[in-house]
């Protein structure tokens, strides 16, 4: 992906073509979707309603309570077989990288590459960066990460496919929830 220097772009603008807003939008609502869902299945493991639950359960980023709900899972007995889970971890982590960068960045747009771009100030340049005459941190001397329409659709399909797994791994869930519970009632004496 191209990197424009700070010193190529003037101006930060919230003038974006309108289908890069609009798809941007769609990332961040997805993420709070997966975000609210994510945190259903956190109650429904410790077996507390929503009101109790909000109440009750810290609300921690959408990383620790993918974690949370594998420990969960763990302490209650419930295998996860119905969905990759490592695989769902390292989508988390692109996803809120991403989403948090689209959310939170500062957006300009690039005369040199006729392009916008997000500008990212954590971390630091490169050696190869070095190139292009940047040192130091990226507080100090920005990047301007090239984002185009494609790339924020790349990850919009990405919370989709997240969110189904997600929904497959809560019905895996609730069936072991719901034999657990069969097993119980079968055994009370009558």
């Amino acid at each position: 992906m191209p990197t424009a220097i700070d010193r190529e772009i003037r101006t930060s603008s919230y003038h974006l073509p309108p289908a890069m807003t609009r798809e941007i939008g769609r990332v961040i609502v997805r993420f709070a979707y997966a975000d609210h869902y994510s945190q259903g299945i956190i109650y429904m493991l410790v077996n507390v309603s929503r009101a109790i639950g909000r109440l009750a359960v810290r609300e921690a980023r959408l990383e620790e309570r993918f974690e949370l709900i594998q420990d969960l899972a763990g302490v209650r007995g419930f295998p996860i077989g119905s969905v990759d889970i490592k695989e769902m971890s390292k989508r988390i982590q692109r996803i809120a990288k991403n989403r948090n960068l689209y959310a939170h960045g500062s957006w300009a747009y690039s005369d040199s590459l006729s392009c916008w771009a997000v500008m990212v100030t954590t971390g630091k340049w490169t050696q190869q960066d070095e190139r292009h005459d940047v040192k130091g941190r990226k507080k100090i001397q920005p990047e301007g990460q090239v984002v185009e329409l494609s790339d924020i659709r790349a990850v919009t399909s990405e919370i989709d496919a997240f969110i189904k797994d997600l929904r497959v791994l809560q019905r895996e869930l609730e069936d072991q929830e719901r034999g657990r519970i069969e097993v119980i009632n079968q055994a009370k004496p009558e």
